[in-house]
């Protein structure tokens, strides 16, 4: 069925191989390849989380490599699906759902620096979530004034100096 529009790599717990992440669009399959100096191997295939409806997702890795974020549209209700990942094994496992507290189309997430928070891009907001504290409601902390809509946040990176940066 082909994959999303999103794929990410994570160094594996050796320090040297990587594993390479892949979500397949239209249902619920992970695809991870470890990725050694010999080539590629082949995929775990996964079944895993909700089915995905949205072709162009985004990935989220924290920077440690142990929790991966997907966002997505699952029933009509959007959310951002989060899973424990192995940097060992590469295969994941499922944590929960984080709903948003606003309407619109959800672009991306992205990890802090130091993992616990995970923001995440709609139409016209930033949403912070607590990892730590997963039973918080999430936080609106950003908004495009009303009027000033042409520009929308879409992806949201965790650049190389540690800044996120929306666009």
């Amino acid at each position: 069925s082909g994959f999303a529009s999103e794929v990410r790599a994570v160094k594996h717990c050796n320090g040297t191989d990587y594993w390479l992440i892949a979500h397949e669009k239209g249902n619920n399959k992970f695809r991870t390849y470890l990725i050694t100096s010999s080539g590629i191997g082949n995929p775990n295939v996964q079944t895993i989380g909700s089915s995905s409806g949205n072709i162009y997702a985004q990935m989220g890795v924290s920077n440690d490599g142990k929790t991966i974020a997907l966002n997505d549209v699952v029933s009509g209700v959007k959310a951002v699906q989060l899973f424990d990942f192995s940097p060992s094994s590469g295969y994941l496992n499922y944590l929960y759902e984080v709903s948003t507290p606003t309407s619109g189309f959800i672009g991306g997430c992205a990890f802090s620096p130091n993992n616990r928070y995970l923001y995440i891009s709609t139409d016209f907001s930033i949403i912070r979530h607590d990892l730590l504290n997963p039973s918080l409601p999430s936080a609106v902390i950003s908004n495009i004034p009303v009027g000033q809509q042409q520009g929308r946040f879409r992806d949201i990176l965790l650049a190389s100096n540690n800044k996120i940066y929306a666009g």
